[in-house]
């Protein structure tokens, strides 16, 4: 069985919902690497910054049955901007629920070939998320479910990439340009 998690990163004074960050594969390889971390990982709940270097070092996603990838968004920006221009003033849900398929629409392509090696499609996948990620997966009909694993595992590469400590073996995806267009064609 594949299982997904989702997570959002990004210090909200400053980068708001900066990155997505995920992780796709094999149920018992995400235990695994899950296991060899140790329980309760969550980084912020880690509040020692060497005890989150000795998490980030003993992370290891190298595993043909596993992606992990980060998206950079900059989610709350993007919404900022196409909410000031044109029709972008009115319903707030109305962008957010744009700007979300819009990121799926993007990030998707990205995915399938990993999905297609394991033959599994978006579709299969449940994905672990917290309720930062819910709205995201509920507009792009995504199954969805309570974190786990896979949802501790993507706060790890979220908090990672947002701490300028990229993981190695992590998809880097820069997706705010893409996004940005794909806002102005609708919203101006």
């Amino acid at each position: 069985m594949f299982i997904g998690g989702l997570d959002v990163s990004g210090s909200p004074p400053v980068a708001g919902c900066r990155y997505l960050a995920g992780i796709i594969g094999d149920a018992d390889e995400i235990e695994k690497v899950t296991w060899d971390l140790g329980r309760n990982i969550h980084m912020s709940r880690i509040k020692n910054n060497r005890e989150k270097r000795k998490v980030l070092d003993r992370l290891r996603l190298n595993n043909h049955k596993i992606i992990a990838f980060c998206v950079v968004m900059d989610k709350d920006n993007i919404i900022l901007k196409s909410r000031k221009r044109g029709r972008g003033r009115g319903s707030e849900y109305r962008v957010i629920r744009r700007f979300n398929r819009g990121l799926f629409y993007f990030l998707q392509p990205r995915l399938r070939g990993f999905l297609e090696r394991h033959g599994k499609t978006i579709s299969d996948i449940k994905f672990q998320c917290d309720s930062d990620c819910r709205n995201f997966a509920r507009d792009n009909s995504l199954q969805f479910v309570d974190p786990g694993n896979a949802h501790v595992l993507a706060d790890i590469v979220g908090w990672a990439n947002n701490a300028n400590r990229p993981i190695k073996g992590v998809l880097e995806i820069d997706l705010k340009n893409d996004i940005m267009s794909y806002m102005r064609k609708r919203f101006v």
